[in-house]
């Protein structure tokens, strides 16, 4: 009998591992199937241009007060959406994951569309700053979804239409290596310019902002 229960012990303990082993393989097949989906459009040809600064007022939120756009010290990412887009909840998804890793960036959704719609449709993503996206149209496209990543100084850093988490952590890499050489070579960006048309940065500087090493233009372009 002590054989018999010291087999069965055995038994149960090596089924328990295997359950740990396989919940642990399907997150990560989960997280996987996040970076891996196809790609989406992932440039637009509208929208803010690279290095263009903003004086931005807070934003109405869909939940009531003021939001602001920007904060010192943090990169704020605003994404685009529409609740009729099927290509933007796996983008706010993607967005939720980012969230809870990073630590210094602001994250703003921005919706189409009537308040009360909005906000159920983004309730479900555990995102807090909600607010229209005609209440910053400024920096929209026509493009969902769509983000635009800005530095604390209303600067525009990156652009994309991502619908991955591996596409935002681009998006977010991008802007933080312009933000570093912007801050060694001592840039402050620019001019204000509430229409967005005095570019805050040369284009000289914007190939060595690139990281692909190749300007970009106003039209092209994620923190």
């Amino acid at each position: 009998m002590t054989g018999l229960a010291i087999s069965n012990l055995i038994l149960w303990c090596i089924q328990i591992a295997t359950i740990v082993v396989v919940a642990a393989l399907a997150r990560q097949v989960g997280l996987l199937h996040l970076r891996l989906r196809p790609l989406g459009a992932g440039r637009t040809e509208d929208g803010p241009p690279i290095g263009a600064r903003f004086d931005l007022s807070p934003a109405a939120s869909l939940g009531g007060g003021q939001i602001p756009v920007v904060v010192p010290g943090y990169l704020s990412l605003i994404t685009f959406v529409n609740p009729g887009c099927s290509t933007c909840s796996p983008t706010l998804d993607a967005v939720q994951r980012l969230r809870a890793v990073e630590g210094a960036v602001r994250f703003i959704v921005a919706v189409d569309g009537e308040e009360r719609p909005g906000i159920k449709y983004v309730q479900g993503y555990g995102l807090m700053n909600v607010v229209g996206s005609g209440s910053i149209g400024v920096l929209d496209s026509h493009a969902r979804p769509f983000v635009v990543v800005l530095r604390h100084d209303g600067t525009v850093l990156a652009t994309g239409v991502p619908n991955t988490l591996e596409q935002l952590e681009v998006l977010l890499a991008e802007a933080r290596h312009m933000t570093s050489v912007a801050d060694r070579s001592g840039e402050t960006g620019g001019h204000s310019s509430p229409a967005g048309g005095d570019s805050g940065m040369q284009m000289t500087e914007l190939a060595l902002l690139d990281p692909t090493g190749a300007a970009r233009g106003s039209d092209d372009h994620a923190g």
